[in-house]
């Protein structure tokens, strides 16, 4: 069966992902803190600082590609000790510490979830959807 790693699987967007998943295919979850359906493999780490990201990543991919949803990314409302991170260095350093670690082990695919429009607004957050993923993370 396949794997599905889902970052963010408990949030907002994530936990809605990870139900339409898990029937189709074996769910991983990277997390603060994982949740406790029994069929979800949960692996406790985060974007914002790299834990957990390569165990998270390692076995996704076996002797097909396996792919990797990222739905996670800097919280609305940051728990007090982590009021030092921005949105840009969870989403953007995040995502390209979890590319970097998707390349390393082979990942066949890589689906980021973005906002409709994005590109129409000046919200700061929504912006940050625009930001492109470093060059050295890709191999380029």
């Amino acid at each position: 069966m396949d794997t599905v790693l889902v970052t963010g699987g408990t949030g907002h967007l994530g936990r809605d992902v990870v139900s339409v998943l898990k029937d189709r295919c074996q769910v991983r979850v990277l997390a603060r803190t994982p949740g406790q359906d029994p069929v979800v493999q949960g692996v406790r780490g985060d974007l914002d600082t790299g834990a957990g990201i390569t165990e998270a990543v390692a076995g996704a991919q076996g002797h097909r590609p396996r792919g990797n949803v990222l739905a996670g990314g800097a919280p609305r409302f940051p728990p007090a000790d982590r009021l030092s991170r921005s949105p840009p260095h969870v989403d953007v350093e995040g995502t390209n510490r979890l590319l970097a670690a998707a390349k390393t082990a082979a990942v066949g695919h890589f689906l980021y979830v973005s906002i409709v429009g994005v590109e129409r607004t000046p919200l700061p957050y929504a912006r940050l959807k625009l930001v492109k993923p470093s060059p050295r993370w890709l191999g380029r």
